[in-house]
């Protein structure tokens, strides 16, 4: 039990985890925090003013919580994928962000058979 494990002590992987903890530790705390509580009461000025939420300020605020939640997950060990920027997985969430974004296609033969049968 008193036996300290050199080797575990000096696995570069724990340090790099340790230096990012401590960096995501210093945004929220410095950054999204204060951030998330402006965008409240702005929020709430909006809903105030005119009886109605911000669509853009929501979907800020949205995303702010999710990457708290990610950083707090990150930071007691909950998981081990590194919070955005960082994450490994950026490229499936733009992916698929891309294909929410796409148009509809819309049938265009039905409205040229109408338009020529006229």
């Amino acid at each position: 039990m008193n036996d300290i494990n050199t080797e575990e002590l000096l696995k570069r992987s724990k340090w790099v985890r340790f230096i990012f903890m401590a960096f995501y530790a210093f945004i929220l705390n410095i950054a999204v925090l204060p951030i998330t509580l402006i965008l409240i009461f702005i929020q709430f000025l909006f809903h105030l003013l005119t009886g109605s939420h911000n669509e853009q300020v929501k979907k800020l605020t949205d995303w702010l919580i999710s990457f708290f939640k990610d950083t707090l997950d990150f930071l007691t060990y909950n998981t081990e994928a590194k919070p955005f920027p960082f994450d490994d997985n950026i490229d499936t969430q733009i992916d698929s962000k891309d294909e929410l974004d796409e148009p509809e296609q819309v049938n265009t033969e039905v409205s040229e058979e109408k338009a020529t049968s006229k």
